[in-house]
């Protein structure tokens, strides 16, 4: 707890979240605390060490001293089983001012909480002491300020500072015509845990002269930091909405006055508005800087603050109680190890009197275990010999479907040469794969393709094509096909096509009383129609019967392209 002799100078908390990713949070306070506190007793001439791995182990917890031991840091470090880094440090800081006042310890204490990957909560308090039994005089107070190690945090572009989920940036929020229903919004919120400042336009004293605020905005912002969100408006239309549109018109603020909208708040009971202080412009315009030293002690030096912050005890009291839980950890294992020590002994007996207790039927055991082992011989053989019936029966079966295979061969008197012959063997050998529909069959008749490129073609799709289709997992058919084999396959015609519906007639056909699409076309790299290598075999995959049907064969199908060609 603070000293009795201590004077709070600032408190405040905000959370800090992390736009790249992989960056840690701590490390980046940590050096931010080391850019704050090197150059400010360089200027002074004490020298604070900068090297990194010192700054490194102070993260891990390590304390250590300026050259001179004007300023102390202290730090106790925590990580979670989940991964979350806990963290808190204490920096003492003595001025000594060579002109016969007391020397002044400053004291900053720093928390630093991971919610979760990449984002955490920082609190920060300073207070300062007069060293106490010293006769003489002490210093003057000394001036609020906003501690630079926020303005550090707020100026780096890698984080993101947030009050309350609103974004810490050191600057208050003009309220514009129009903004009051967003404004009203926040401030009845029951939910905010920030206070909100509202500095209201004032009535000028010429009726031509523009509204000012009896408050500097900034001012207050730079005084108060993120304990509180201050909003300001410069114009005369924004306090007539409030006064229109407001509500809660006993929580309304107008005509240069200031309001202090306490947090967790309930606008709808009428009680509720004796919380939400308001300023007059009487007290506003007779002393101002009462009115700025009283809303900084208020909600920048708020006491009860410090309890609840996260401190070098609480995590301390972390890594105690972790080490008390690997400690009773390791107690329950030595526990259970002289337990079961103790079991494997008492076993040990047991089985002896056991062996005494049964010594007439060892025999028997023995025997039992003679006759178990013959019987498992016997299931081994069993196993083994259903295993070489069904291996003859699998032979059988293999050798039955290689003579029909071999039956189906000898039905061919020749070598098939026209494109009628190759498609009816591969009909006959394939037609659990393969077939045609009666305009497939017929456009055979005008096929003028040679039957080596015919015959390539054909069997390229009962057996590459057809699988890749068989396989489940395989997406884009066409693109494993083209990339292995010589040949093309297309999915569809082209847009232009399939826009006219007289060309798109022609990529329609029936196969077993049903309407199939063969815009799927096989092709070869020759595009001369009339060339012996020259092919089209359009078709349609049917998943249901796990078949290729083919519609047409040899020539090209007339489309956009063709078209404009004749």
């Amino acid at each position: 707890m603070i000293d009795l002799n201590s004077t709070l100078f600032f408190k405040g908390s905000f959370e800090v979240g992390a736009r790249r990713e992989a960056s840690d949070l701590l490390w980046a306070l940590v050096l931010k605390v080391r850019a704050w506190m090197v150059p400010k007793w360089r200027r002074r001439g004490e020298t604070i060490p900068d090297r990194l791995p010192l700054w490194s182990a102070w993260k891990q917890g390590r304390h250590f001293s300026s050259e001179n031991e004007l300023v102390h840091f202290k730090s106790v470090y925590h990580r979670r089983e989940d991964g979350l880094e806990f963290w808190a440090c204490q920096i003492i800081e003595t001025e000594a001012p060579g002109d016969g006042c007391a020397p002044r310890d400053w004291a900053t204490e720093i928390g630093f909480q991971q919610r979760e990957d990449g984002r955490a909560q920082i609190s920060i308090v300073i207070y300062y002491s007069d060293r106490p039994g010293f006769i003489g005089p002490c210093q003057a107070p000394p001036q609020p300020s906003l501690p630079r190690l926020i303005r550090l945090f707020c100026r780096d572009e890698a984080l993101a500072c947030t009050v309350d989920g609103h974004p810490l940036e050191l600057r208050p929020v003009r309220l514009a015509p129009g903004d009051f229903p967003a404004f009203w919004k926040l401030v009845s919120d029951p939910a905010r845990e920030v206070p909100v400042v509202y500095i209201s336009p004032g009535v000028p004293e010429q009726p031509d002269a523009a509204p000012v605020n009896l408050l500097d905005p900034q001012r207050l912002t730079d005084l108060l930091g993120p304990n509180a969100l201050v909003f300001y408006a410069d114009d005369r239309e924004f306090s007539q909405e409030m006064q229109l549109m407001c509500p809660q018109p006993d929580c309304a603020c107008y005509t240069g006055q200031v309001r202090v909208y306490a947090a967790h708040p309930h606008m709808e009971k009428p009680e509720d508005a004796c919380r939400h202080r308001l300023i007059g412009m009487r007290a506003l315009k007779e002393d101002p800087e009462a009115i700025y030293a009283m809303l900084r002690r208020a909600l920048a030096q708020d006491v009860h603050f410090y309890e609840r912050m996260f401190r070098m005890e609480n995590c301390r009291e972390m890594n105690e109680r972790a080490r008390a839980r690997q400690r009773q950890q390791e107690y329950r294992a030595q526990v259970e190890n002289e337990l079961l020590e103790s079991a494997v002994e008492k076993e040990q007996q047991l089985q002896q009197q056991l062996e005494q207790m049964d010594a007439e039927r060892f025999a028997w055991a023995l025997r039992k275990e003679e006759l178990q082992e013959r019987i498992g011989e016997l299931e081994s053989d069993v196993h083994r010999a259903e295993a070489l019936a069904d291996s003859y029966r699998e032979a059988a079966v293999l050798s039955h479907e290689r003579e029909a295979a071999l039956d189906n061969v000898r039905r061919i008197a020749a070598y098939p040469e026209s494109p009628r012959q190759i498609v009816d063997y591969f009909l006959l050998h394939f037609g659990d794969r393969l077939a045609f529909t009666r305009r497939g069959l017929a456009s055979l008749d005008r096929c003028t393709t040679a039957p080596a490129v015919l015959w390539d073609a054909l069997y390229q799709m009962v057996t590459t094509l057809f699988q890749l289709y068989e396989d489940e997992e395989e997406v884009m058919v066409d693109r494993a096909f083209n990339s292995c084999s010589n040949l093309r396959l297309a999915r569809g015609e082209g847009t232009m096509t399939r826009k006219n519906a007289g060309l798109m007639r022609n990529y329609s056909d029936t196969y077993e009383g049903r309407v199939i699409d063969i815009q799927a076309h096989i092709k070869t790299a020759e595009v001369r129609p009339g060339s012996p290598k020259f092919l089209r075999i359009y078709f349609c995959y049917d998943p249901a019967l796990h078949k290729i049907i083919v519609g047409s064969c040899g020539e090209h199908l007339e489309n956009h392209t063709s078209q404009k060609i004749h």
